[in-house]
C-alpha cells in the first residue's frame, strides 16, 4: 500500500511540525527583542500559531492517556 502513512508516521510528523511552529516563534520574538521586527503582528500571528498546535497536540496525548485508562480498567 503505496502513499498509505501510518498512524505512527502520522503522530511523529505532527510532533515535528509543533516544534518547528514554537522554534519559529521563540525566533520571532527574539528578533523583537532586539528590534529586528518591523511588524509585531507577525510575531503576534507566529505566537498564536504556536500555542494553538501545543494546545492541540497536548489534547491529543491526553486523550490518548484517556483511553489508555479505560482500555485498563477495562482488561483488568
Amino acid at each position: 500500500m503505496q502513499g498509505v502513512t501510518s498512524f505512527e508516521e502520522l503522530l511523529r510528523s505532527s510532533m515535528k511540525k509543533v516544534n518547528e511552529l514554537q522554534l519559529a516563534s521563540d525566533d520571532k520574538l527574539r528578533k523583537l527583542a532586539t528590534g529586528d521586527v518591523d511588524d509585531i503582528s507577525e510575531v503576534v500571528l507566529s505566537a498564536s500559531r504556536a500555542e494553538i498546535a501545543l494546545k492541540l497536540l497536548m489534547e491529543i496525548r491526553n486523550k490518548f492517556v484517556d483511553a489508555y485508562q479505560t482500555l485498563s480498567r477495562i482488561s483488568a
